[in-house]
This record gives structure tokens, C-alpha cells and sequence, in this order.
């Protein structure tokens, strides 16, 4: 047994020594860590709501292992939270956390605010503060706190205004009853959880202004990443489902309105085919992107849509089903991105305009009105080969009218109806930014301002320039060379 006795007493004094070596910290102070970020920053936070989680790491760059003795926040009653390498605290303090040479780990950080009792945002900071070594560092925490109107299944009986003393936070539905009027401020945002929109029995007249102009958008307001940059999620459809209008014979307006991002832009159904009882909707001004389905749907509605862009969805863009329609200076483009929920067939073209009798909707047939659409100066394109396709028993007599327009059609039809028609050719540059290339710097993406060199310059008809279309969507005056582009969009040089 004695042979065996000196190479376990060996193999014991190394076992040992190794452990003695593992726990070995220093104690200079000369060693430092270092941070993946010196600041964590988190966009508006809206109070009593939580946010995401944001991480960053500490990494131990030195040789030998370190020893945090404390990590905790500065701020005794801070909005923030933080749990480190996994572990919470509720207290938000920590102690002996030990980091091995040439190792890092993780601290993930929250932030909920709570109600400011003021309008404007607030700015809110913290440090996270690492002691160790008689060191001190730190990482900077900031959120900027914005107070809400929060509305959680919310239903408007009665005549309402919004007005735009503070956000809206929408979860699941915005309800307006029946003969009841939402009135919508000018410079009022509302942000929409998932799932959640505005379904309207009652009319909605949302009136923004040039300068205060109204938002509807998701309420996500972090980061995803696509293609290696940063892309926010307000880019990205189906954040929120949409604003739907089911009431017959009411009056609707959107008036400077940005809507995106959603499910559906607009949907606009009764089933009521009778001319008489349909609903109206005024779209002026206003600007419709990034839809999962639908950027504008009617079913049985007259419509008027002016000086305004439509744009980039899953299916149509814009599908006319029933009614008379008017399509002045609008821009109808359908390039729907790579990083959507949903993608986008060759069925789908950017414009469907239904003059049938019938529409199927989930196995039912709904009684359809005829379709009287005009569209004037006015842009149709997409990345199809056809993105315009009326549907209608007799196309020689159709009674709608489209004059002095750009319209992307792989088959061009010579009906009386399409006058002064600029057709797409292959080569065209249209616009100024069709592909999906998201730059987090630049916070470029789609463009739909008109190239230098568009076909679509100077040949819309200024008699169709009334004195509210006088000016684009970008406040350009378009009357200044007596020949207005088509589109919502006049080309200027000093935008390019």
C-alpha cells in the first residue's frame, strides 16, 4: 500500500493547490472592467407600463479574476431594475460577484415609470454602480417617462374628443357605438398594442393639420434586429390591427393622418348596397404604409382620397368594392418589404377595383353596388408586372374615369376611360427608394418622392388642382410650372 501513498499524496496537493487557485481574486486596484455600453437608453417609456428588457455586459479583460463586492443601483427608489447574470434582487443590490479572468457576464436591465402627473416627458436616470478594488464604475441608465391616456377595451357611446394633451395607449379595442362621433385633435398620437384597434359602429373624424398631423402606430417603440442593423418595430407590419368602420351612413374623415404599420390601414364594410345608405370617408392628406393585409378596403362606401400616399401591404393596397370612388394626386405603391409577417403573390396587385355584383368573403356572398372609381393625376406601381386590374361584366362601358396618370399595367387596355395615361415601361425609375435597406444611421427607408427623372413628372392636368391640393404632402406648391406631377408628391429640386 506504502507505493501508492506518495502519488495520491501528490495528486491531493495539486487538487488542492488548483482550488486555492481557482478562488484566487485579486485585490488591485490597477485591474478594471469594461462595459459593452457605458449608457443603457430606453426610447418613451409610457408610465405604468413596463418595458423591454435591454442587456448589457462586464467583461474581466485582465488575467487574473475579479470580485465585485457590490453592484446595486444609485437611486434608492429607481424606476429601473436590473438582474445580474441571472439572479434578481429586490433590494436591486448584489454582492461578491465574482468574474474569472477573460470571462464576462450579463446584466439585464427593465425600466417602469410611474405616472408623472405631467404632460410633457419627463427625463429619468440611474447608474448601475460596480464597487470593487476600491474602484467605483458605472453604467448610465436613462428612459424618458411619458404619461398616457390608457384605454383598455374602451368604448365611446357618446360624442368625444381626443385632444393631444398626452399620448393615447390603446389595448385591445377603441369602440364607437352607433350614432356616437370620435373627433380626433390635431397633434394627437395614439399608440396601439398588439391586437388592438378602433372599431367603429359611429363615425371617426380624426383632424390633424400640416403642422400637427395625427399618429397611429404600433406601441412598440424598441428595436429588432434585421439585417444587422437596428430596425425599429414602427417599420415592421402587424404591430397593431387597424381602424375599422362598420357603421352605415356615417361620416368619416382623416385629415393629415399618419397610419402604419398595422394589420389593415382602413377598412371600411357595409353591407348594405343600396347607394343611399353608404358610409363616407374623406382621406386628405394623409399618409398609409406598411401593412400586413390591406392598406385601404371598401366594401359599399364612397370615398374620396386626396393628396395622399398608400402604400407597401400584404395584399392589396387598395381594393374597391362598390360605391364611387375619387383618387386625386395619390400615390399607390406596393413594394412590401422582406421583413414582414406576411409576403406578397402575384395575385395581389396594388389596386383591385370589384364592379361585380358579389363579393366572397369567407364562403358568404355580399351584395356589392357598383364601383364608380376616378382616379386623376394620380400614381399606380408597384414591383409586379400589373398592379392595376378593374374587374368589372362590361369593360367597354365602364363609367368611372382614369385621366393624366402612371400606372404600372403589363397588358394595356385602350378603353375610353384611360385618358392621357403614362404606362409603365420597363426601366422606369419611379421613385427615389424602392428597395428595403434599412440604415440605422441614415434612418433611411422606402421613398416616395419622385426620381429626377420620373415619367411621372408634369403630366397630371392642373384643372384637377383645386385649391386644397394646391400644395403635396410635402408642402411643395405644385401649380408653380403649370404642370403638377402625378402623384401626392411634387418633384423639387431642393429635395434632391
Amino acid at each position: 500500500m506504502k507505493k501508492y501513498f506518495l502519488p495520491i499524496l501528490i495528486l491531493t496537493a495539486i487538487f488542492a493547490f488548483s482550488a486555492c487557485q481557482k478562488d484566487d481574486f485579486s485585490t488591485d486596484s490597477n485591474l478594471k472592467l469594461q462595459f459593452s455600453a457605458d449608457t443603457v437608453s430606453f426610447d418613451t417609456v409610457f408610465t405604468t407600463i413596463g418595458t423591454t428588457t435591454k442587456m448589457f455586459k462586464i467583461y474581466n479583460r485582465n488575467n487574473k479574476s475579479l470580485r465585485i463586492n457590490n453592484i446595486y443601483l444609485e437611486n434608492a427608489n429607481s424606476n429601473f431594475k436590473i438582474n445580474v447574470d441571472g439572479s434578481a434582487s429586490a433590494s436591486e443590490q448584489f454582492t461578491d460577484i465574482e468574474i474569472l479572468a477573460n470571462d464576462s457576464i450579463f446584466v439585464f436591465v427593465t425600466a417602469k415609470i410611474d405616472p408623472t402627473n405631467q404632460n410633457a416627458p419627463l427625463i429619468i436616470d440611474d447608474k448601475v454602480v460596480f464597487s470593487y478594488n476600491n474602484n467605483r464604475q458605472n453604467v448610465v441608465l436613462e428612459a424618458i417617462g411619458q404619461d398616457v391616456h390608457l384605454l383598455k377595451n374602451f368604448e365611446i357611446i357618446n360624442d368625444t374628443t381626443f385632444t393631444a394633451d398626452k399620448p393615447f395607449l390603446i389595448y385591445d379595442d377603441l369602440q364607437i357605438a352607433e350614432n356616437a362621433t370620435l373627433t380626433i385633435s390635431a397633434g394627437v398620437k395614439m399608440y396601439f398594442h398588439n391586437n388592438a384597434a378602433i372599431v367603429a359602429e359611429g363615425s371617426v373624424q380624426a383632424l390633424g393639420t400640416r403642422l400637427n398631423p395625427i399618429l397611429m402606430r404600433g406601441d412598440r417603440l424598441d428595436n429588432i434586429e434585421f439585417a444587422g442593423a437596428g430596425l425599429p418595430y414602427n417599420y415592421v407590419a402587424g404591430q397593431w390591427s387597424g381602424v375599422y368602420l362598420f357603421g352605415e351612413q356615417t361620416n368619416n374623415i382623416f385629415q393629415n393622418v399618419r397610419i402604419n404599420s398595422s394589420d389593415i390601414g382602413i377598412f371600411i364594410y357595409n353591407e348594405n348596397a343600396d347607394p343611399l345608405q353608404m358610409p363616407t370617408l374623406t382621406i386628405e392628406n394623409c399618409k398609409l404604409t406598411n401593412f400586413s393585409f390591406y392598406g385601404l378596403f371598401v366594401l359599399n362606401a364612397n370615398v374620396t382620397t386626396l393628396n395622399s400616399e398608400i402604400s407597401n401591404s400584404g395584399q392589396y393596397t387598395l381594393f374597391l368594392n362598390g360605391g364611387t370612388h375619387l383618387f386625386v394626386h395619390t400615390t399607390i405603391a406596393n413594394f412590401y418589404g422582406t421583413n414582414q409577417n406576411a409576403s406578397r403573390t402575384d395575385t395581389y396587385f396594388a389596386v383591385l377595383i370589384n364592379d361585380y355584383e358579389n363579393l366572397s368573403i369567407n364562403g358568404q356572398q355580399i351584395p356589392v353596388a357598383h364601383s364608380l372609381t376616378n382616379f386623376y393625376n394620380s400614381i399606380v406601381m408597384g414591383d409586379l408586372k400589373t398592379e392595376f386590374e378593374l374587374l368589372t361584366t362590361d369593360p367597354t362601358s365602364y363609367g368611372g374615369n382614369f385621366k393624366n396618370s402612371y400606372i404600372r399595367k403589363n397588358d394595356i387596355e385602350d378603353y375610353p376611360y384611360f385618358q392621357n395615361i403614362t404606362w409603365f415601361k420597363e426601366g422606369d425609375i419611379v421613385f427615389k427608394n424602392t428597395d428595403f435597406v434599412w440604415n440605422a444611421n441614415e434612418k433611411s427607408y422606402y421613398d416616395f418622392n419622385l426620381d429626377s427623372i420620373s415619367p411621372a413628372r408634369n403630366i397630371g392636368d392642373i384643372q384637377y388642382v383645386t385649391t386644397n391640393l394646391q400644395y403635396d404632402l410635402n408642402g411643395n406648391d405644385r401649380t408653380t410650372d403649370g404642370n403638377p406631377d402625378a402623384g401626392a408628391y411634387e418633384w423639387v429640386e431642393s429635395n434632391n
